[in-house]
């Protein structure tokens, strides 16, 4: 089978799989560059290795969907540079499992930082995660997105000692305002007082 039809098999398996089937021969190892699309989770003490081995191989990534639960933790640096190798991104998906808004486990806001560099992101979602008062450098990371048509920022929460800066929701909102081709925008159940701002600021480019 050419490369690309590996590389769609292996898109579908566990991370446990996909290490092994690398082992299979030269050519399914090199497979592993061409994958486009994953899920991956990140719910067992094999988040790092995992976090390492994605680094290495999937580097041609389009579309990654993150699932991780917050009691086996994470190595934000590690999910900082795994990022970094996935410049071609177009649809970024993070799902915590966030029930305990007072759990100590959350994500330090630089993990994400380096989606600045994703300049084709189309597609930008958080759901029930817990951030820093940075609130992830999220303002950062839309910076110059000019292709962004999706932005979920849902049931985002904080630690109680660490809100979010004020300066960073504001700036936040007015890099949402400049989001110009955002068709679908949404911010439910997230601890961002957005209401602290004005509403037409964040909201101008969905009014058509």
């Amino acid at each position: 089978l050419p490369e690309e039809n590996v590389a769609d098999v292996l898109s579908f398996l566990e991370f446990k799989e996909l290490a092994v089937c690398s082992l299979v021969s030269k050519t399914w190892m090199n497979a592993l560059s061409q994958i486009r699309c994953i899920r991956l989770s990140l719910n067992d003490k094999w988040n790092d290795d995992k976090l390492i081995f994605s680094a290495l191989y999937l580097e041609n990534l389009i579309k990654l969907e993150i699932d991780w639960d917050e009691s086996c933790g994470l190595d934000s640096k590690k999910l900082c540079y795994f990022l970094s190798q996935c410049p071609k991104l177009k649809h970024f998906h993070f799902c915590g499992n966030v029930v305990n808004y007072t759990h100590p486990n959350g994500i330090e806001d630089e993990a994400f930082l380096s989606l600045q560099f994703a300049h084709d992101l189309e597609t930008l979602v958080w759901e029930n995660v817990k951030l820093g008062e940075q609130i992830g450098h999220i303002d950062k990371i839309l910076l110059g997105k000019k292709k962004l048509k999706t932005l979920r920022l849902c049931y985002i929460s904080f630690d109680q000692d660490r809100p979010p800066i004020p300066s960073k929701i504001e700036a936040l909102s007015a890099e949402i305002a400049n989001l110009r081709n955002i068709r679908v925008l949404d911010i439910s159940g997230s601890r961002l007082n957005f209401y602290k701002f004005d509403a037409h600021v964040l909201f101008s480019e969905l009014r058509e």
